[in-house]
């Protein structure tokens, strides 16, 4: 179970490193453009990982 666990987190980690690796990159008006997608982008990838501990205690709990 906590080979699970530790895959899930380093899934979520390696995609959001990823995500704002690929942001960083680029010029001026691209970062200003895509400013809000890396804000949503955040917010999807914290729910996730939210989600993703609940689930897993709920599994270890039942």
């Amino acid at each position: 179970m906590a080979i699970v666990f530790v895959f899930i987190v380093l899934l979520l980690s390696a995609g959001a490193f990823g995500t704002i690796a690929v942001s960083a990159k680029g010029d001026e008006d691209y970062r200003k453009a895509t400013r809000g997608n890396m804000v949503r982008l955040s917010w999807i990838y914290a729910a996730l990982v939210t989600f993703s501990l609940l689930a897993v205690g709920v599994y270890i709990v039942l």
